[in-house]
C-alpha cells in the first residue's frame, strides 16, 4: 500500500494521474515521486535566482512543494514591504523640502542674471578708492558633522557651528575692510563662491552622518547666504557673485563630464540665491554652466574653479605639484582660445595659500576625520580676503579665521596642532 499521509496533496494527485495513465508499479511510482521532488526543488531555486533572491539548500530539502511555494510568496511579500517602507520614509523625509524647492524654482526660468557688471572695469572709480575687495567663500560643507572625539579635539563642526562661522566670515570681512582701514572707499565687493557649499551624499559615510537631507540643507544654506549677501550690498553698495560647483554637491556617485554643473545641487542653490536678488540692481550673479568662471577686476583676469580636477599631492611637495601642473594646463587651454588669466582661484584642498598667481582657499568646516586619517597638516577654518587695487593689483591679503568668534587664542590651537 502506498502511504498517502507521507505525501502532499499535489504530489499524490500528480502521481495518481501518472499511475492511472501508465499503470506503473508501486516502485515506478516511488521513483517518479523522487524525480518529481527533484524537479520541484530545482524549479524553486531557479525561480528564486531569477527574482534576485537566494534560498538555503537545507530549507529547500526540508520543505514539501506546497510549503516551498508558500515560503517563496512570503519572502517576496517581505521584500516588497521593506521597499515600500523605505520609499515611505524617504517621502516623509523630503516632503517639506520638496515643497520648498518647488516654491524656490517657481518662475525661475523667467529670471535673467547678468554676467559681469561694468563697475568691475573701474569706469567710475575715484582717485581715493582703495579698490574692490574680494571675499572668497568655499568648502562650507554645510550640515556635515565632525566629531571632536575622533580627531583628538582638533575641531568640532555641525549645523549650528556652520551658521556661526558663515555669519562671522561676512561680519569679520566688513569689520576688517571698514573699521580697520583709513578712509575706506570701495566701488563694490566681489564674493566668489567656489563650490562644496554642501557635503552631499557622494560617500555612504556622509549620507549616514550628515545632520540633514541634502535638499533641506540646500534650503537652509540658501537663506543664510541671501542674508549675508544682502548685508554686504547694504555696506558696499554693489556685489558681484561668480559661482562654480564643487565635487561634493554632485547628484551622481562618480564624477561626470556631461552636464557636470547642472547635475549638482549647488547649481540649484546658486540660482535660488540669485533669484532672491532679481529685483535688486546692486547684486549681480555669474553662474556658468562650465566648471570654470572667468572675470576681470580692473583688467586683472581671474579664473575661478573648484580644484578637484587636480590630482595628487601626497609627495613631499604636497599640493604644489598638482597645483602647478593644473595651472599650466588651464593656462595653455585658455591661451589657445585667446582668454588667458592672471590669477587662478581654487578651493577643494582646505588649505589657505596665496601666491602671486594662485589663490587656494581654506574651508569653513576645518579639520576633519578624513584629514586626520591621512595625516594632513592641521589648519584652522579660513576664508581668503584681499583687495584688488586699480593700479597695484592684489593688495591687503588677510585670511579670515572663521572660528575666531569663540575667543580661543592662537596659542591654544598651536598646542593642538603639535599633538597631531
Amino acid at each position: 500500500m502506498i502511504k498517502r499521509r507521507e505525501w502532499t496533496d499535489r504530489e499524490w494527485e500528480h502521481c495518481l494521474n501518472c499511475f492511472a495513465l501508465s499503470r506503473t508499479t508501486q516502485e515506478a511510482v516511488t521513483r517518479h515521486r523522487r524525480r518529481y521532488k527533484r524537479r520541484t526543488e530545482q524549479s524553486i531555486r531557479a525561480k528564486f535566482t531569477t527574482e534576485g533572491l537566494s534560498i538555503v539548500d537545507s530549507l529547500a530539502k526540508s520543505l514539501e512543494g506546497d510549503e516551498i511555494e508558500e515560503t517563496l510568496e512570503n519572502t517576496k511579500l517581505r521584500s516588497e514591504i521593506a521597499l515600500l517602507r523605505k520609499d515611505l520614509s524617504d517621502t516623509k523625509l523630503h516632503a517639506i523640502s520638496g515643497q520648498k524647492i518647488m516654491d524656490f524654482i517657481h518662475d525661475l526660468k523667467n529670471a535673467k542674471f547678468k554676467t559681469r557688471p561694468d563697475w568691475l572695469k573701474g569706469a567710475k572709480k575715484k582717485a581715493a578708492t582703495l579698490g574692490i575687495p574680494v571675499l572668497f567663500l568655499s568648502d562650507l560643507h554645510f550640515d556635515e558633522l565632525v566629531d571632536p572625539e575622533q580627531i583628538s579635539d582638533m575641531n568640532m563642526f555641525n549645523h549650528d557651528i556652520a551658521i556661526k562661522r558663515i555669519k562671522y566670515a561676512f561680519e569679520k570681512a566688513v569689520d576688517l575692510l571698514i573699521n580697520h582701514m583709513q578712509k575706506p572707499s570701495y566701488e563694490g565687493i566681489v564674493i566668489p563662491l567656489g563650490g562644496d557649499l554642501l557635503s552631499g551624499n557622494i560617500h555612504e559615510e556622509l549620507s549616514e552622518t550628515n545632520e540633514a537631507p541634502v535638499l533641506q540643507s540646500a534650503i537652509d544654506l540658501t537663506e543664510i547666504m541671501v542674508q549675508g549677501i544682502k548685508g554686504m550690498a547694504d555696506v558696499f553698495g554693489k556685489v558681484f557673485v561668480p559661482c562654480v560647483i564643487g565635487n561634493h554637491g554632485r547628484i551622481h556617485k562618480k564624477p561626470r563630464a556631461k552636464n557636470r554643473a547642472k547635475d549638482n545641487y549647488e547649481w540649484l542653490v546658486y540660482h535660488n540665491i540669485a533669484k532672491a536678488f532679481v529685483n535688486d540692481d546692486r547684486v549681480t550673479f555669474y553662474i556658468p554652466e562650465s566648471t570654470d568662471a572667468l572675470f576681470s577686476i580692473y583688467g586683472l583676469n581671474f579664473l575661478l574653479s573648484h580644484g578637484d580636477q587636480f590630482k595628487g599631492g601626497s609627495g613631499i611637495s604636497g599640493m604644489f605639484t598638482p597645483l602647478m601642473l593644473g595651472f599650466s594646463r588651464k593656462q595653455k587651454k585658455q591661451q589657445a582660445v585667446g582668454k588667458p588669466f592672471d590669477i587662478m582661484m581654487i578651493a577643494h584642498w582646505h588649505q589657505y595659500i596665496h601666491t602671486e598667481s594662485i589663490i587656494v582657499n581654506g574651508s569653513v568646516k576645518g579639520y576633519d576625520e578624513f584629514a586626520s586619517m591621512h595625516n594632513f597638516p592641521y589648519e584652522r577654518p579660513k576664508q581668503a580676503l584681499f583687495i584688488v587695487h586699480p593700479k597695484l593689483g592684489v593688495t591687503y591679503r588677510v585670511p579670515i579665521i572663521c572660528d575666531a568668534y569663540d575667543g580661543v587664542p592662537m596659542a591654544e590651537y598651536k598646542k593642538k596642532a603639535e599633538i597631531l
